[in-house]
């Protein structure tokens, strides 16, 4: 590429003047909005008239709010969710790569092309209606294979689910709970471990020590400011609940799950060091995650009987318990058509010789998807990961349609898009739901940083 300097700019102006129809557009529509979404942040705004700077309260505000607290917490099960639909596309391109007809392969990818007509629209449409109580595909279905009375028995509060999660919520309590301050907190363990495991954070002068200690700094400033009487509010300046918000955030961090959250990752730090350090941490990240995982499917995700299935018309959208169950079904089987399409072209890069040695070794059919084609493919599943953990963050359209404004019954579909859209248009609050904007923007910022540091492929 050649770089061309400022003196040999006039001499290509007809080649910049071609450019700037496009260059206006993308300011006008794309960056001058933003740009007044973060002015508005800090101002009492209702998308009109009113404006009055308030400084960090509409943050302030935000860290207490909590429907949008809520919110986090079904867009963070939504992630994880999603994550796990990612395998069937993964599947679902392997098996049309490895058909030994190049005809049978063609069809499939163009009937894999073929739905992309469709408006999601129309999608969304049709899974409402697929939910629907008393015509909807899905109810129709269970009655008619007998899984409704599966599900009612696994619904009773007796032998069901609901019991071995009352079984299982001290257990729960007693150890996640005390050490770890809930499964939250014992999830946020495992991702610790695994993340100090990565060459260079042992606090050395590399990008990741730094990070840690800028980390550390920062922890240690939030909770001094949090805990020093009266000077909250003169660090904070003008903005009145910001002073709340610092002291509340220096309370979560010298509590008990953060203080064990410390010893944990200076005791993690101090393994890296040695020579199985980081094969350590591995097992010990992937053992906490396990008992997380083990913990949220026993005593969380069926906490309490909802007698939704014993006249065998449950109302999936209607009732507050079977929101997330809805939402997370939504788009079974779930094999993505853009996933499916990136994965086949990544797999059709793979040499035949490649596979002439597998043979030879005497490699399976699993073996050759594990060993060959997924560390192949990886670079297009950390493109479809960034993709999928921005769209979660920010999508709320399949929930407006099939919700309305207000995330359905009691507000258990109520997504961070949703609650920003409804500030903005209903309450009228647009300077708080720009701030709700921004602190999407940074906290997506955030993990897509963390998946470009840590999601690596090796060439």
């Amino acid at each position: 590429m050649k770089v061309v300097s400022w003196r040999q700019v006039p001499h290509h102006w007809r080649l910049y003047l071609l450019v700037l129809p496009a260059l206006g557009l993308i300011l006008t529509f794309a960056y001058f909005p933003a740009a007044s979404a973060v002015y508005h942040a800090f101002f009492r705004w209702d998308g009109d008239d009113i404006a009055e700077y308030i400084g960090l309260r509409n943050f302030a505000n935000a860290l207490t709010d909590e429907v949008l607290g809520r919110s986090f917490h079904l867009v963070l099960i939504l992630i994880v969710a999603n994550f796990l639909k990612m395998i069937p596309s993964i599947v679902t391109a392997v098996v049309i790569h490895r058909l030994a007809s190049d005809r049978a392969r063609y069809l499939y990818r163009v009937a894999f092309v073929i739905p992309m007509i469709i408006p999601e629209m129309v999608w969304l449409l049709i899974w409402k209606y697929f939910y629907d109580p008393t015509v909807g595909v899905l109810n129709t279905f269970l009655n008619a294979t007998g899984l409704m009375g599966v599900l009612q028995a696994l619904d009773s509060p007796a032998t069901g689910l609901p019991a071995l999660a009352s079984a299982l919520a001290p257990v729960r309590d007693a150890s996640a709970g005390a050490v770890f301050g809930g499964v939250g907190g014992l999830a946020l363990a495992a991702a610790a471990l695994w993340a100090l495991r990565a060459p260079g954070a042992e606090g050395g002068r590399g990008r990741v020590g730094l990070g840690v200690r800028a980390a550390a700094a920062l922890v240690l400033g939030v909770a001094v400011i949090g805990y020093w009487p009266g000077q909250a509010e003169w660090v904070a300046g003008a903005a009145t609940g910001a002073g709340r918000a610092l002291r509340t955030a220096g309370a979560l961090v010298t509590s008990r799950g953060a203080v064990v959250m410390a010893v944990l990752c200076g005791a993690a730090l101090a393994v890296r060091r040695r020579r199985r350090g980081p094969e350590a941490l591995k097992w010990a990240a992937a053992a906490l995650a396990a008992v997380a995982a083990f913990f949220l499917v026993t005593t969380m995700l069926w906490p309490a009987a909802t007698q939704a299935f014993a006249y065998g018309a449950p109302a999936w959208l209607g009732q507050s318990e079977l929101l997330i169950p809805a939402l997370v079904f939504w788009g079974f089987p779930w094999v993505g058509v853009i996933s499916v399409l990136l994965y086949l072209a990544g797999l059709g890069n793979i040499e035949q010789d490649v596979y002439d040695a597998a043979e030879i070794d005497g490699c399976g059919w699993f073996r050759k998807f594990w060993n060959i084609e997924l560390p192949l493919i990886l670079t297009q599943v950390r493109l479809n990961l960034v993709l999928m953990i921005i769209g979660t963050l920010q999508g709320w359209g399949l929930i407006f349609i099939l919700l309305g404004d207000t995330g359905g019954p009691k507000g258990a579909g109520m997504v961070p898009g949703l609650y920003m859209f409804r500030k903005a248009f209903t309450d009228m609050e647009a300077g708080y739901a720009c701030a709700i904007g921004l602190l999407l923007f940074l906290l997506t910022l955030g993990l897509t940083m963390i998946n470009n540091r840590y999601v690596r492929v090796q060439k």
